[in-house]
């Protein structure tokens, strides 16, 4: 599936040549020849040396399309993870208030701080992503 774009241009790419290769002359519906020519002269494009050699794009189109839908999946879940971060700060800070001990008082404090950082992390994180995406 991630080889279609760049697979179908190589097999449209092959078979143009092919048919050029062989004489067959394709051309829009629309083309209308002004000069005046024998009708049996064709309108090729010139033999191009690299006709027999399969072109190798530098990055294959997939690659591009494909990357910038991981990216964007990259940032939704990234905020997702987000989310889920403020509501377990939201729930420590609510189990805070009720806490008596001393010793799970700073246990969740603790907690609390780690989550935090993490959610401060995170953030960054989504912006380098969406920075990133519009590059």
């Amino acid at each position: 599936m991630k080889r279609l774009l760049s697979t179908r241009s190589a097999l449209n790419a092959a078979t143009l040549d092919a048919l050029h290769h062989a004489g067959i002359e394709i051309v829009s519906p629309s083309f209308m020849n002004t000069r005046a020519l024998p009708e049996e002269r064709r309108v090729l494009p010139p033999e191009s040396p690299q006709a027999d050699q399969p072109s190798k794009p530098e990055q294959a189109p997939e690659a591009v399309v494909f990357d910038k839908a991981e990216e964007v999946e990259k940032t939704e879940n990234l905020t997702d993870r987000q989310r889920t971060l403020e509501e377990e700060i939201k729930t420590q800070r609510e189990g805070l208030k009720s806490t008596k001990s001393d010793e799970e008082r700073a246990e969740l404090e603790s907690r609390i701080t780690q989550l935090e950082t993490a959610h401060q992390e995170l953030g960054r994180a989504i912006e380098q992503a969406n920075r990133n995406e519009r590059t």
